[in-house]
């Protein structure tokens, strides 16, 4: 190397040096040595993912190759084996998404007693019915609970039943589903008693409550409604039957973005009736807005 490099690197080395000590950098070389240290990252439950495999239903029998959707609900139940929030799918071998299917139901409802998402292909493929036998779905209260992507129809709470589609005491979301011809005493499609229900592009059809809600009842709970039809839902009592398409006691509603249409109620509230508790918000896509219309007035509260 000649004089003249050496030179030349010493006085660069000299102003690096120089210029650490300026920003506060330590210019000891070799750099000094930190040591390694491992840290525990927090505890993360893994997704419990269930395929239901059968359309059939009947007793849980969690042993014989076949899960029913009451087998997958059995299993989302087992905190031991299925720890966590679980997700239930429904296989490709049933051939639903371009098949449409169908679960009858045949040893009573379905009961969520666990945080799940039920997840179907569409509502216009997959249908489960109550077979006019018995209600469709029950989340219980210590339930997070969400169902999209089906149909749930021909449920029946029977005399003095609540909540033919859906009873939720827990917190539910209805995403993209259809709940149609369903029959209950109070609210024929879903009855919502102090749980949270978020229903979102959902249709509610042909419901029918003998007393209050055709479409949905709310008591004492906390109910949105988000992008939504209501339509052909009735309450039909010839004496006292009130909310065709949505009646809420004690509790808060909130309705946005929604097409209320040819509700009907005997004595008061087509569309909606607010006995006592809120409603949050009102847009609308069809009917007129006014307080206490009576006797099968379509769309009203």
């Amino acid at each position: 190397m000649t004089r003249k490099r050496k030179n030349f690197l010493a006085d660069l080395f000299k102003r690096k040096r120089a210029s650490r000590k300026r920003s506060g950098i330590k210019a000891n070389w070799p750099a000094e040595r930190r040591a390694l240290r491992i840290e525990p990252l927090e505890e993360r439950a893994m997704l419990a993912m269930i395929s239901v495999n059968s359309l059939a239903d009947g007793p849980v029998d969690l042993t014989d190759g076949v899960t029913t959707l009451r087998d997958a609900l059995a299993m989302a139940a087992d905190d031991t084996n299925y720890p966590g929030a679980d997700q239930i799918t429904f296989a490709a071998s049933l051939g639903l998404e371009t098949t449409p299917g169908r679960i009858t139901l045949g040893e009573g409802q379905l009961t969520i007693n666990s945080s799940v998402t039920l997840t179907g292909p569409g509502a216009d493929l997959l249908t489960v019915d109550g077979n006019q036998l018995s209600r469709v779905f029950s989340v219980n209260s210590d339930a997070t609970a969400t169902i999209r992507g089906l149909t749930i129809t021909g449920g029946n709470a029977g005399t003095y039943g609540d909540g033919g589609g859906v009873a939720n005491y827990g917190t539910l979301m209805m995403a993209h589903v259809a709940v149609s011809e369903n029959t209950a005493d109070y609210g024929g499609g879903v009855y919502n008693s102090s749980g949270t229900l978020s229903v979102v592009s959902a249709t509610f059809s042909g419901n029918v409550g003998d007393d209050y809600g055709g479409g949905i009842y709310n008591s004492g709970g906390t109910v949105s409604i988000l992008n939504s039809t209501l339509t052909g839902n009735t309450a039909v009592n010839s004496s006292s039957s009130y909310g065709g398409g949505v009646y809420n006691s004690y509790g808060t509603l909130t309705v946005s973005n929604c097409t209320l249409a040819s509700n009907t109620a005997k004595t008061s509230g087509g569309g909606i009736h607010v006995s006592s508790g809120s409603l949050a918000e009102r847009r609308w896509g069809v009917g007129r807005i006014r307080k206490r219309d009576w006797l099968l007035e379509p769309d009203r509260y």
